[in-house]
């Protein structure tokens, strides 16, 4: 795992609002990337999908897009159009929902094409990635118990409430297909977790240059060997650790892969809604940011960057997925 701080702040701004964007926090996205608030995604339809924060874990919110600099760098510009970002990072209950459709497997593996961001040509699913999906159910319920303290059980237990781990980069893309979404780019989390152009130290800072952290913010700093039980349900933390735009858990917790190829410096340039779909220097890894429980609060700074091999699981790591307008 390859962690790069970046850690410089320029260009803050302080917050006009004092905390999140309440204009944002509109309601559900549908299950085809709309913004009918009325209608749920896949995995929380009927009702599914359990209780984040006292709401609905599939909540996803507009981030209003501008421009801002990545990593907190005034050498790394980016502008972004709105989109939205789910609120929550994906439960167990939510995967349940995408393994028991049966599209976890191989055999049924997204559309060529499926979960592309709509700015970035061939960043859909590629017919390649099919071979990197479990081949049976079988075969993916041993993957999703890759580490004795991961959340996943082959039935319905105690942990439907937390964040799903185990998930390596391509069930992650899979599952936010099925769900009508997509991973989001690095520039998008990055712009989440950053406040915009407010370019937050931690996605709660207030002002933005606030280096304040502490356990009631965010789940990180767990000593390994780290129980089950150490790993928060989503929105635990929610409102006082949550980001401008609503979000919950944008650093510790678990890791959040993202769609781009890593080679974390330097970043794509230029940017306007841009994404790496090339693997350039790195040996093949994918960004995964939010840092993780495991990990201490000098890795929790919204600017520090992630990247592994794609075929990466364990106990730290998850998923969370973005939506068109």
């Amino acid at each position: 795992s390859l962690f790069v701080a970046l850690t410089g702040l320029s260009g803050a701004n302080p917050s006009d609002d004092g905390g999140i964007d309440d204009s944002s926090v509109d309601g559900i996205a549908s299950g085809d990337g709309s913004s009918d608030a009325n209608v749920d995604p896949p995995s929380c339809a009927g009702g599914g999908g359990g209780t984040c924060a006292g709401g609905n874990c599939c909540e996803s919110t507009i981030v209003p897009g501008s421009s801002f600099n990545r990593g907190n760098n005034p050498s790394a510009p980016a502008v972004l159009t709105d989109f939205r970002l789910d609120r929550f990072k994906v439960t167990v209950g939510r995967f349940r929902a995408f393994v028991a459709s049966g599209h976890a497997i191989n055999s049924n593996a997204p559309a060529v094409g499926a979960g592309a961001y709509p700015p970035v040509a061939g960043s859909g699913w590629d017919a390649s990635w099919n071979a990197f999906l479990p081949v049976d159910a079988s075969a993916l319920s041993v993957a999703l118990k890759c580490d004795a303290n991961g959340t996943w059980s082959d039935t319905p237990g105690a942990n439907e409430s937390r964040p799903m781990t185990c998930v390596n980069w391509y069930l992650a893309f899979a599952f936010c297909v099925w769900d009508g979404a997509r991973l989001p780019t690095e520039a998008e989390w990055d712009y989440a977790a950053s406040g915009g152009s407010e370019q937050r130290y931690y996605p709660w800072s207030v002002p933005p240059s606030s280096t304040t952290i502490d356990s009631t913010y965010a789940n990180y700093g767990c000593n390994a060997p780290c129980p089950v039980t150490s790993i928060t349900p989503p929105g635990t933390f929610s409102p006082k650790g949550d980001g401008k735009w609503g979000q919950a858990d944008l650093v510790g917790s678990v890791l959040e892969w993202q769609f781009d190829w890593g080679d974390p410096n330097p970043y794509p340039t230029p940017c306007n809604d841009c994404a790496r779909i090339a693997d350039l220097a790195d040996g093949g890894s994918r960004a995964d940011r939010a840092a993780a429980f495991i990990y201490g609060a000098n890795y929790q700074v919204v600017s520090r960057r992630n990247s592994d091999p794609p075929n990466s699981t364990g106990q730290e790591r998850g998923l969370r997925c973005a939506r068109n307008l």
